[in-house]
């Protein structure tokens, strides 16, 4: 699973959250963890984009993102992008999905 390159995503909070990126389909092993579904994409001098479309979290990476209950939003809104933070407790991944949410706004959260 080859990354896309990391990013720094800053929360409603002001607190700051890495990730890395991957394509959208990519499949990983079990872990816990936030993700973010971007659409990425190159400008004309070649610095990259993202539109971000949902912020979740999981206990398990491995379960195919096609079969997420919002994967025909992802695609319809472009979605090819999947960036991810490792995080084994829950209500951590809970606060930080929280406030990634509350800073994006995501097309596809609820």
């Amino acid at each position: 699973m080859a990354s896309l390159g990391k990013a720094v995503l800053k929360g409603k909070s002001g607190k700051t959250y890495r990730f890395k990126l991957f394509a959208l389909g990519t499949r990983f092993r079990k872990l816990s963890g936030v993700y973010v579904i971007t659409n990425r994409s190159q400008n004309p001098v070649g610095k990259y984009r993202h539109v971000t479309l949902y912020v979740g979290q999981t206990e398990d990476f491995s379960q195919p993102f096609e079969k997420h209950h919002k994967a025909k939003d992802f695609r319809r809104h472009g979605g090819n992008c999947i960036c991810l933070q490792a995080d084994n407790s829950e209500d951590s991944r809970a606060a930080t999905e929280r406030d990634l949410i509350a800073a994006f706004r995501p097309l596809c959260n609820d």
